[in-house]
């Protein structure tokens, strides 16, 4: 008898929800806003000289109201569970060493600060900037008249030397650095001038930023030149071959901690593929930088 005034009982509540739309089993959820980043650049800052403004600011980290959102590619987009007015930090992220899984919050890059306003189902549209930190050095080239780097011939062959050409970089215009290797001459490996050494000595961190287009691989690496330490080269930094314009980001800061490597000559070397059927293999170059602070 019980039993039938319990179920009498449920069916009642059932009645009456389905009446007034009682959400006992599926509660209200919030609605959230969304942010959408289109683009993240790199600009100016008057105290640094950074050679070039090329950038590949492939992802951001993200906080509201100093609370972590999460990660969002760029372009992308992010859903926020905030209203109303809110201040959105941004940290630029870059692919570590190459790697696509690996997202790095770049060290020289900026925190970025920015104030918005968040509505449930709306979508709010930023186009962040960030900017190299004071105090930051930049040592390289973005091979302009004779601003040339791995002129230094290590491989002793003058035909494989780099030059200057009008082919375009990565943004499709001014000029880039070019090595040619063929059968005859198959091997390129080239060091940044004696004369200048890059002295990251009482430096924390060492990034290698290296843009490129190569139809062969590439080798990057350091030659120690530290007083007290035997002349060694170290080829640490590999780059596949590929046939568009590509930025990747080096962390040189472990190989130059754990070898004591406090003045260097930057080295990049690359053999001509025998049997590839190419009749010449073009390297091109452009915006190397050695970051460190």
């Amino acid at each position: 008898m019980k039993y039938n005034k319990l179920f009498a009982g449920m069916a009642a509540v059932f009645l009456l929800c389905t009446q007034y739309s009682c959400e006992v089993i599926n509660p209200a959820e919030d609605v959230p806003a969304y942010l959408t980043i289109s683009s993240f650049t790199l600009t100016d800052n008057p105290d640094v000289n950074e050679r070039s403004l090329a950038a590949k600011i492939v992802a951001a980290n993200v906080l509201v109201n100093n609370e972590t959102v999460g990660v969002i590619s760029i372009p992308g987009t992010l859903p926020v569970f905030a209203a109303g007015e809110a201040t959105i930090t941004l940290d630029p992220l870059v692919q570590q060493n190459g790697s696509g899984e690996m997202l790095e919050i770049y060290p020289f890059w900026e925190r970025v600060n920015l104030a918005g306003n968040f509505s449930p189902d709306d979508t709010l549209v930023v186009n962040p900037q960030t900017r190299y930190v004071s105090g930051v050095t930049v040592y390289g080239s973005d091979f302009t008249g004779t601003d040339i780097l791995f002129v230094q011939e290590l491989d002793e062959n003058s035909q494989t030397a780099v030059s200057i050409t009008n082919q375009g970089g990565q943004a499709g215009e001014g000029t880039v650095g070019k090595i040619t290797l063929t059968d005859d001459n198959p091997i390129f490996e080239g060091a940044t001038t004696e004369g200048e050494l890059i002295d990251v000595s009482g430096a924390n961190r060492a990034f290698l930023e290296v843009q490129y287009k190569t139809d062969v691989n590439l080798l990057f690496g350091v030659l120690d030149k530290t007083a007290g330490n035997t002349e060694t080269v170290f080829r640490e930094y590999g780059v596949l071959a590929k046939d568009s314009w590509n930025t990747l980001y080096f962390d040189m800061s472990s190989l130059l901690i754990s070898q004591n490597v406090g003045r260097f000559q930057l080295v990049m070397s690359a053999t001509y593929p025998v049997g590839s059927g190419l009749d010449e293999a073009i390297i091109l170059l452009d915006n190397i930088k050695v970051v460190y602070l």
